[in-house]
């Protein structure tokens, strides 16, 4: 029985101790070390995370954030020649 309810699970010993760190609102340190993690505390730490070939989160986020603002770019210059094209267009239909 953990926390009045019982355990269903594999008897070994890393199965039981993670279900008994899992009863816990605030695992103590022993669960963060034996079960070799580390608590959920910073930001930093979490943008520090590599993923796949060693790229980390951060790296990640500001390609991210350079892909959406390339875009915004191109939105804006493709409406700003659309407009000056019309403009063009409204003009020479005046004149004639």
């Amino acid at each position: 029985m953990i926390n009045k309810k019982t355990y269903r699970g594999q008897i070994d010993p890393i199965s039981v101790f993670n279900a008994l760190c899992a009863g816990f609102e605030n695992p103590p340190a022993e669960c963060w070390k034996t079960l070799k993690m580390e608590p959920p505390n910073a930001f930093s730490e979490l943008m520090e995370i590599t993923v796949g070939d060693g790229v980390t989160m951060t790296e990640v986020v500001c390609l991210v954030a350079a892909l959406i603002l390339l875009n915004v770019l191109v939105v804006y210059c493709c409406r700003r020649r659309a407009r000056r094209e019309m403009q063009q267009e409204m003009n020479m239909q005046i004149e004639s």
